[in-house]
């Protein structure tokens, strides 16, 4: 879908697994060091699961921490996604919103029925978001900030 829409060459991006910023043992700031040194060289911008919008002006200084969304996670309901984009609204922020598996019925944990996903994507389109990949938005972005910064 993505490669037939916004083209195949795109910037990499990645997805911490589970949101989980630390990679091995020990203190917290070598975990998370570990991983952004892993990679910091490859890709354009990492995001977690987890955390409020992201300020536009220093997402570029926070690339390879990025906070989302996953706002169907707990319960099929498009309650969360409108309370999560309503405050990156108020606070003129970038919303990061992760789906995992979008399937007819929601199955379990995680999962997001087709239904409440075009919910929220008929809200997204209807409060005139600009709604495009991760990538696209951040290098949008990083062209704005990143000299600033």
């Amino acid at each position: 879908y993505l490669d037939g829409h916004h083209g195949a060459k795109r910037p990499r991006i990645f997805a911490y697994p589970c949101g989980y910023l630390g990679l091995g043992r020990g203190e917290a700031r070598r975990r998370f060091g570990r991983y952004r040194m892993a990679v910091q060289d490859t890709i354009r911008a990492a995001r977690t699961v987890a955390g409020a919008p992201n300020d536009p002006m220093t997402a570029w200084a926070n690339r390879l921490g990025l906070c989302a969304f996953e706002p169907t996670y707990d319960e099929d309901s498009v309650g969360p996604a409108v309370r999560y984009l309503n405050a990156a609204l108020s606070q003129g922020a970038w919303a990061i919103l992760v789906f995992h598996q979008v399937l007819p019925k929601r199955l379990g944990e995680g999962d997001t029925s087709i239904s409440t996903h075009a919910r929220i994507l008929d809200l997204v389109q209807d409060q005139r978001f600009w709604c495009a990949p991760m990538g696209e938005v951040f290098e949008h972005l990083a062209r704005h900030t990143e000299t600033q910064g």
